[in-house]
């Protein structure tokens, strides 16, 4: 496993790179108020990952201006300083700084970005408080992709290897940058994977166990997003979930037996349901769970909202129900069986000494009885 995880910060951290482009080209307005504001973002973009000194110079001997490379990078980054307060981190990165400082790792952030601008915007998105490290290579005077800043920052970890540390950039300088200083790095083109890539890498380092929730407030109303793990030992985070009762048409209700794998709950049986993920509405979630867990679809109808809280989690679930025949198709991940229960005899507890059912599948299949028992009729 890794131990020392080291970020680039512009456009690997953050989505800012219509916003850099726009600062540069306004740091030439006062000089040449004329200049070709197109070749300026076009030469912008295709040298993403260069220096500053390299930008600006080049601009300067394309246009003939009387002024000094040093001279436009002071005033660029007094802009970056005013509007530092603006710029957001990317979905999932905060949740992804957590997970890895859970984790024990050392997190650093190795960028040609000041310092100043910088810290602005880790405090502004109250997470300066996950890095160890925060450089400037710039201000260290050695731009990436020079390794100097890198072969720097692992010295102060002799007992971390080289094998033990990434590199995370946005493009071929961050990737020479890392080769230069020997370690292993990964490219991200947030702009090619709808810039979910936080999340992604988070549910890969986190497993099936753990995910990413939406977070919400004591409201339900939606605030951004949190671990599962996080939402289920702290009463003070709310989250979402589906609960969804599965009836056949001859008015019996499908349970399910939860995986022994389960981290709550393991071989109980329940009903079909989960939490509901960061980017889904609730009632994708709960679609979604019932594809999952029992591999079919069907139309959902929705039953009444209701809150639960214990001392280790405070949940907003929304019950549903469906009328489905199957096919059933576990997912074995999900589900070691299905089986169908007699409604009445279920409520009289006549499955008890044969099967451990959760408490709650006999509050839901109790209210609506209205339902099945039409169906028996």
């Amino acid at each position: 496993m890794k131990k020392h995880v080291i970020f680039d910060f512009d456009d690997t951290m953050s989505p800012i790179y219509e916003h850099n482009q726009q600062l540069f080209v306004d740091t030439f307005i006062p000089y040449k108020p004329d200049i070709d504001q197109d070749y300026i973002r076009t030469y912008h973009k295709a040298t993403r990952g260069v220096s500053m000194e390299t930008l600006f110079q080049h601009v300067i001997d394309k246009f003939k201006l009387n002024i000094s490379a040093k001279q436009l990078i002071e005033e660029n980054e007094k802009i970056h300083l005013e509007k530092a307060i603006e710029v957001t981190v990317f979905d999932g990165f905060i949740d992804t700084l957590r997970h890895f400082k859970n984790l024990g790792m050392v997190l650093s952030i190795c960028s040609n970005r000041g310092i100043r601008s910088l810290s602005i915007i880790l405090e502004s998105n109250k997470i300066s408080q996950y890095f160890n490290n925060i450089i400037s290579c710039s201000e260290a005077k050695h731009d990436k992709p020079d390794p100097y800043c890198l072969n720097e920052l692992l010295l102060k970890y002799p007992k971390i290897s080289k094998e033990e540390t990434i590199y995370f950039g946005d493009s071929k300088t961050d990737a020479d940058f890392a080769q230069g200083a020997g370690i292993d790095y990964i490219v991200i083109d947030h702009y090619l994977n709808k810039k979910q890539f936080y999340s992604m890498i988070l549910n890969s380092f986190t497993g099936a166990e753990d995910e990413i929730l939406t977070e919400i407030n004591e409201k339900d109303i939606d605030i951004g997003s949190i671990l599962k793990m996080e939402a289920h030992s702290n009463p003070d985070k709310f989250h979402r979930a589906a609960h969804v009762v599965l009836f056949n048409s001859s008015g019996n209700v499908i349970l399910q037996q939860r995986s022994s794998k389960k981290m709550y709950d393991p071989n109980s049986w329940d009903i079909p349901g989960g939490h509901q993920t960061y980017g889904q509405s609730i009632e994708q979630t709960a679609e979604i769970e019932l594809m999952e867990e029992m591999g079919i679809r069907g139309e959902l109808k929705f039953v009444r909202k209701g809150f639960k809280q214990t001392d280790k989690q405070s949940e907003f679930y929304y019950l549903y129900y469906v009328i489905n025949d199957g096919p059933y198709k576990i997912n074995f991940n999900e589900v070691s069986a299905y089986k169908e229960f007699d409604c009445e005899k279920l409520l009289a507890h006549d499955y008890d000494q044969e099967y451990f059912i959760l408490e709650h599948v006999y509050d839901y299949v109790g209210e609506l009885k209205s339902v099945w028992s039409k169906l028996r009729n």
